[in-house]
């Protein structure tokens, strides 16, 4: 497949159903967009990851993360990364990262918590 195919095929590409223009959608823009264009047509997105440890009124560190989908991800496994430990954990003869796998799923999954 070509890369517009590609892109059509995904959802990432259509057509306005108002002025019957064609162009990337903002699913597109919060994929692969630049941060300037992202605030354009998406003002309110934004990513707060906030560590609580001695006091919950208070953050200790704070990420605020206005990139597009695919670095937004990247900076907050960085982030998850930064603040936890990494024990060694042998599953099957194999040295398995238990921080990679909880923070992609809290990275991919994420829920507000309950206070």
């Amino acid at each position: 497949m070509k890369t517009k195919e590609i892109i059509q095929s995904a959802g990432l590409w259509g057509e306005d159903v108002y002025t019957g223009k064609s162009g990337y959608n903002r699913a597109a823009i919060l994929l692969f967009g630049r941060e300037e264009i992202i605030q354009q047509v998406a003002p309110g997105y934004v990513t707060d990851c906030i560590l609580h440890v001695k006091n919950i009124d208070r953050y200790d560190d704070r990420l605020r993360v206005e990139t597009n989908l695919i670095e937004a991800f990247d900076a907050i496994m960085g982030f998850i990364a930064k603040h936890t430990n990494y024990p060694f954990f042998l599953i099957n003869n194999r040295n398995i990262s238990v921080r990679d796998v909880i923070s992609k799923e809290v990275t991919s999954n994420p829920k507000s918590p309950k206070y």
